[in-house]
């Protein structure tokens, strides 16, 4: 979208027929974890959220942008849960939903090939760790050795003791040469097995196709992967933080049930752009807990820009969540929000600085996420630079879309 697009093109809600009443479970929500002190409504709050996130503005612009971000989360940006409930107040709290924090060789996840992954596995079998969400890292290799029936090695740096060695655990180089040991063998699909079954039986452990997260990695150049954060809408490094946001499809929908409905994509791109600048500014609102996570977005600035409301979207658009249809109209809303997100952050560049460590000759190429960008958007990113290394998150939403969407799916 060009500027003109985006001075002419406002967000604006649906405007059904005979509007429903709003659920009183959302203004319960609103009053129990957002309104601080005089607040009554949704409205009270982004008043608070738009006049702390303009604060980063120039002083000449801030009236500007505090009207514009007021008109975004008017019309269906919903910051994450700690940005409406902290920002603009006196509380000294960090406005980050989540961090990856380092712990020893195992990151908030574990390899498929360390020793104690079937103990890992199996935590909750028990009650164990009942309030943590777990993951298990698999790798190309793994899963091509369960395709092929083949066996895992559990490998570990720590040489094991008499018992492991008495059962034939062995000394292994490393790929960097450093001493490694393995611990014992077992079919790739026994322990695959073992995966699905907890899955299907505590809804953990998730599983986290690292080699494919890091193949699709914008700073793959810079960084590596082993973890996300707790909820799993961003996979991060070491010290990573999820600064994220949602925006409502239902509010783009014109016509809704009609045979006439249809997505009003301008508007939609409108409010993205605007949001991408709103969690831009965040990360330079925002308290940090430690010095570690602040330095990590420092040099990166990554956000997490996503929606919600998908399902109730395409019924009000007359499309089955099942179909080619709505899963082809899914797959259009995400290309919107992907080009509008990257057009303005390339545009914040221009403004602002790019990101610390950008490199456009090593984010555009290779298997990178955003070397499949449109020609148009990489050829602006290589001239402007690039503000947040990454920018889409499909985020759970659980709370704010009670309380600020109305409870959309």
């Amino acid at each position: 979208m060009t500027k003109t697009d985006l001075a002419t093109a406002r967000p604006a809600g649906p405007t059904p027929a005979h509007p429903l009443p709003a659920q009183p479970i959302s203004a319960e929500v609103l009053a129990e974890k957002y309104a601080k002190d005089d607040e009554r409504t949704v409205a009270d709050v982004h008043r608070r959220v738009a006049r702390a996130l303009s604060a980063l503005e120039a002083a000449d612009k801030r009236a500007f942008w505090e009207a514009r971000f007021m008109e975004a989360l008017e019309g269906g940006f919903v910051p994450a849960g700690r940005i409406q409930s902290a920002a603009g107040t006196q509380l000294s709290a960090t406005l980050i939903n989540c961090f990856v924090q380092p712990v020893g060789d195992s990151i908030a996840s574990m390899d498929d090939g360390h020793p104690d992954i079937e103990e890992f596995i199996h935590a909750k079998d028990k009650g164990d760790l009942k309030n943590f969400n777990l993951s298990v890292g698999v790798t190309d290799a793994f899963m091509q050795a369960v395709e092929a029936n083949g066996d895992v090695e559990l490998v570990h740096r720590a040489e094991p003791g008499a018992a492991h060695k008495a059962a034939g655990a062995y000394a292994r180089p490393a790929a960097d040469g450093s001493p490694g040991w393995v611990y014992r063998k077992l079919p790739a699909r026994t322990l695959w097995d073992q995966i699905m079954q907890s899955t299907y039986d505590h809804a953990e452990p998730g599983v986290l196709f690292l080699d494919a997260i890091n193949r699709d990695n914008n700073l793959a150049y810079c960084e590596s992967i082993a973890a996300t954060n707790p909820c799993a809408e961003q996979p991060l490094p070491p010290y990573g933080c999820c600064c994220l946001g949602s925006i409502d499809l239902t509010r783009f929908v014109r016509d809704p049930f009609e045979p006439s409905a249809r997505f009003d994509e301008a508007a939609f791109a409108a409010v993205a752009q605007t949001a991408v600048r709103m969690l831009d500014n965040v990360l330079d609102t925002t308290v940090w807990p430690l010095p570690q996570q602040q330095e990590e977005a420092r040099r990166k600035r990554r956000i997490g820009l996503g929606y919600t409301g998908l399902g109730d979207a395409l019924v009000m658009l007359n499309l089955r969540y099942d179909e080619a249809p709505a899963r082809t109209q899914a797959s259009r809303i995400s290309e919107v929000l992907r080009d509008a997100a990257y057009e303005a952050s390339s545009d914040l560049a221009k403004e602002r600085g790019a990101f610390a460590l950008f490199n456009a000759d090593l984010l555009l190429s290779g298997n990178a996420f955003a070397s499949r960008l449109p020609a148009p958007l990489r050829e602006r990113i290589r001239a402007n630079g690039l503000r947040n290394s990454h920018l889409l998150s499909i985020a759970p939403t659980g709370t704010i879309s009670l309380a600020f969407a109305d409870n959309a799916s």
